[in-house]
Parts: structure tokens; sequence; C-alpha cells
């Protein structure tokens, strides 16, 4: 409880059910809606999956340096900096990122023999914004 009787709220990361309804801005290849969208989702996976396998220390040295904030619009840019640090080690960071965008977005997590960070984004943002699973 808080001071004054009210109840302290706890924020919730967005689900697909806040994407919705969204429409698939085809020009730009993105969702568009007025709520929480696709990318903030996905940052906040980034931010999550980064400060869960370096701790927090680690996530903003990595943020900083490798100039990670904003580049989820770019996935493929983003794998290569991961990459060009973690080597091998950024395809373990990639996967925890991913599994837990779609485990927020209520999407079928599936990993194959072989992993595409930027597929896998594509894919999300395609099922999320078609409202599927």
């Amino acid at each position: 409880m808080m001071p004054g009787g009210g109840r302290e709220t706890v924020a919730r990361p967005p689900t697909l059910a806040k994407l919705t309804p969204t429409r698939l801005d085809t020009s730009r290849g993105e969702p568009a809606n007025r709520g929480p969208e696709f990318y903030d989702i996905l940052q906040s996976c980034v931010h999550d999956g980064l400060k869960n396998v370096l701790g927090e220390i680690g996530m903003n040295v990595v943020l900083f340096h490798l100039k990670l904030d904003g580049l989820v619009r770019e996935p493929k840019e983003f794998h290569e900096r991961l990459r060009s640090v973690f080597k091998e080690g950024g395809l373990t960071l990639e996967k925890v990122i991913a599994k837990d965008l779609y485990r927020r977005l209520g999407l079928s997590y599936e990993e194959g023999k072989t992993f595409d960070f930027e597929g896998w984004v594509a894919r999300a943002m395609r099922e999320a914004s078609a409202g599927g699973r």
C-alpha cells in the first residue's frame, strides 16, 4: 500500500494485446499503431537481455560503447556490433533477446539448427502485425 491508501502499481512489459489494432506500414516495414510499438518492446528486450546476461553495469557499458540504443530498427547492424565484441557469444545474447521478444508478443519460439537474428526479428514483426501466433 502507498500512503493515502492507494495501491502501488507494477509496470508490466507490453504484450501483443496492447499492440492491436496494428497495421503494417509497408513503406517502412514497421507496425504502425498508437500503443507501444514493436521496436519499443524489442528495445526493452535488448536492455533486459543484456542486463540478465552481463549485469547492469555490463549492459550500460555495452549500450554506450557499441551505441546499441536505437539500433533495434537495424537488426543486421545490431548483430554486427554485438559480434564485433562478443564473437560467438553475441549469438547467445541475440537468442536471449529473441526468446524474450517472442514471449512478450505471445508468439511461438522454436529454434532451429541455424539462428539469424535479423530473420527472427522480421518474423516476429510480421506475426505481431498480423495478430497471429
